[in-house]
C-alpha cells in the first residue's frame, strides 16, 4: 500500500492527555492491532481516559501497550465542528458525512498518526454509524493500525445514554434555508424535522398533525443542512432538531420554562417524523 505523508506540526505542548466525559467505546470491543506496536485499548478506564466518538470528530486518548498514549483530539475544535489540523492546539480525527475519517492523532513516543487513508481504497479508516470503526490508520513511524479485524475491533457502546440538552438552531435565508445547529456532548448524530406553521397554530400546538417531513435522520459529519423547499406566500415552516446516540434519542423540547407542553411524544407519533 502507498505510504501516506503526515502534516508536520510543532509538537510542543501536546503531551497532556485530554480528559473525556465518559467514553462511548464498547467495553467488550475495545482493542485494535498495530503491526509494529501491538495492541491498543480505546476504552481506557472509561472516565479519565478512552475515546469519545462524536457526530463530527473523535476525542480522547488510546493506550498502546508498547508505546503509551495516542491523543485523538481534545474535544474542542477551533471552529466547533472539525479540527483544522494546522496548528498544535487544533488537531485530531474528524468524521465526514459519509463516515470517512481524516485528520491527525499524536503520540509522544510514536509521532503523528494519519486517519486520512483514502489511498487505501476500501481499507480507508471510517466509522460504521453506531457500530464500529473500520479500515486502517497510518503512522509514519509505526506503520498500519488495523481497525478492521472481524473479531478484535473498536466498537461503539450500544447502550450508551441518550444525549441531554437540545441543540440551538438557526437559519439563514436566501435560495432555500440553510439551517445550522450547535453540537451536544454525547450526541453521535442529529435528527431534524420540519412542519407546517399554520397547522401547528390552528391545531393549538398538535405536533403530530403539523409534522410534515424528516429532513435528516442520524445525521453525522456536519452541522448544517439546506432545505430547498419554500413555503407558499403568507405561510411558514417550523424546524426542530435533537441529538441522538447509539443508546437512544434526545429531545426536541427547548427545556425552557416558557415551553407550554412536551413535544417529543407528539412528533414521534407522526408517520412523517424521524425514526
Amino acid at each position: 500500500m502507498k505510504r501516506l505523508a503526515t502534516l508536520m506540526l510543532a509538537a510542543a505542548g501536546l503531551l497532556a492527555i485530554p480528559a473525556v466525559a465518559g467514553t462511548n467505546i464498547d467495553t467488550g470491543n475495545r482493542y485494535a492491532w498495530g503491526e509494529n506496536v501491538g495492541w491498543s485499548d480505546w476504552h481506557g478506564d472509561g472516565t479519565s481516559s478512552g475515546v469519545v466518538v462524536g457526530a463530527t470528530y473523535l476525542s480522547g486518548s488510546v493506550w498502546f501497550e508498547n508505546t503509551g498514549w495516542l491523543i485523538l483530539g481534545n474535544g474542542a475544535p477551533a471552529n466547533g465542528v472539525h479540527y483544522g489540523n494546522a496548528t498544535s492546539s487544533d488537531f485530531g480525527a474528524n468524521i465526514d458525512p459519509q463516515g470517512n475519517l481524516s485528520g491527525l492523532a499524536w503520540g509522544e513516543n510514536i509521532g503523528w498518526v494519519n486517519f486520512d487513508t483514502s489511498s487505501a481504497g476500501s481499507d480507508r479508516a471510517r466509522l460504521d454509524y453506531c457500530s464500529r470503526l473500520r479500515g486502517l490508520a497510518w503512522g509514519e513511524n509505526i506503520g498500519w493500525i488495523n481497525l478492521d479485524d472481524a473479531t478484535r475491533f473498536v466498537g461503539l457502546d450500544p447502550s450508551g445514554p441518550a444525549p441531554s440538552g437540545t441543540p440551538f438552531l438557526t437559519m439563514m435565508s436566501g435560495g432555500g434555508g440553510t439551517l445550522a445547529w450547535t453540537l451536544l456532548q454525547g450526541a453521535t448524530g442529529y435528527d431534524m424535522v420540519r412542519g407546517d406553521l399554520a397547522t401547528l397554530v390552528t391545531s393549538q400546538g398538535n405536533f403530530t398533525t403539523a409534522t410534515t417531513s424528516c429532513l435528516g435522520d442520524n445525521m453525522t459529519g456536519f452541522n448544517t443542512l439546506v432545505d430547498a423547499a419554500m413555503p407558499a406566500s403568507g405561510q411558514g415552516f417550523w424546524y426542530l432538531t435533537r441529538g441522538v446516540a447509539c443508546g437512544g434519542n434526545g429531545t426536541y423540547d427547548s427545556l425552557a420554562p416558557s415551553q407550554v407542553a412536551p413535544r417529543d411524544a407528539k412528533i414521534n407519533a407522526s408517520m412523517l417524523s424521524c425514526p
